[in-house]
Parts: structure tokens; sequence; C-alpha cells
């Protein structure tokens, strides 16, 4: 089994602040990040194999591919891969949760201000748990 995290944000110092809480967590020690949402597509596309888990935190508005295009080309380039999204977002609006809930994909909806305390439960989520338990019960086979 593979574990992989994918942060994607455009802002840079969101994306960095993101990716030091994923590692002060614990929920894993090499997330990937990308302020190009085309390029996590690509990255995402090459590491699609059977037995892989990725857990992408994905910013709703970005200016060259919104969240919600994202999910939709996620949909038609990785097909093999578990996919899990966490929403991370600014917004309140009720109509922006009540989209993330047509994405099967989407597992959480985060509102920004993100704490480390929001991402640590990520690791309790009934989707997550039992992979971060696999892996540290057989290290090996990450």
């Amino acid at each position: 089994m593979k574990f992989n995290i994918i942060i994607v944000d455009d802002d840079p110092i969101l994306l960095m602040m993101l990716k030091i809480l994923v590692k002060q967590t614990g929920l894993h020690q090499e997330p990937e990040s990308f302020t190009k949402p085309a390029e996590a597509l690509e990255w995402l596309s090459n590491h699609d194999s059977e037995g892989h888990h990725h857990l992408i935190l994905l910013d709703i508005h970005m200016p060259e591919m919104s969240g919600w295009q994202f999910l939709d080309q996620l949909k038609a380039s990785v097909t093999k891969s578990k996919i899990y999204v966490a929403m991370i977002t600014p917004s309140i609006a009720s109509s922006d949760k009540n989209k993330a809930k047509e994405y099967k994909e989407v597992i959480l909806y985060l509102e920004k201000t993100i704490t480390e305390e929001s991402v640590a439960d990520i690791k309790n989520l009934v989707e997550i748990a039992p992979i971060l338990e696999e892996i540290n019960s057989n290290p090996k086979k990450i």
C-alpha cells in the first residue's frame, strides 16, 4: 500500500503552512505540494496505481483552475488509485458545502484558518484511520 498527501493551493504561504502542519501532526512526513493545479493533476496521473491512496488537501478558489474543475478533471485522469479530498476554503457559503457533497471523493470540508488540531483530526477520519493503521503496522509496505 502507498499513501500520499498532496496539497494544492495557489497561496505559497498557506501551502508551506499546511506542509508544516501535516508533518508536525504526523499525518505524513513527505507531502507533495503544488501551487498549480494542473501540475498536481499530472503528478497524480503519473502515480495512479492499484493500492495507492492519495489524500488531497485542495483549495476551492484558485485562479487557474478552481477546486471544482480540479475534481472534475481528476475523475477523468485517475482511475486506479483511491482518492480522498479535504476541501479547504475561506467560504462559509452553504452552496459550496452542498456542492462538496456531490463529490464522493470529498471526505472533509475545512474552512480556513486551518489549525494543527484540524489537520491532526484528519488522522481520525473513518476513511483515513485504517490506512494509517495498516501503514504503521507494516511500514515496509509503504
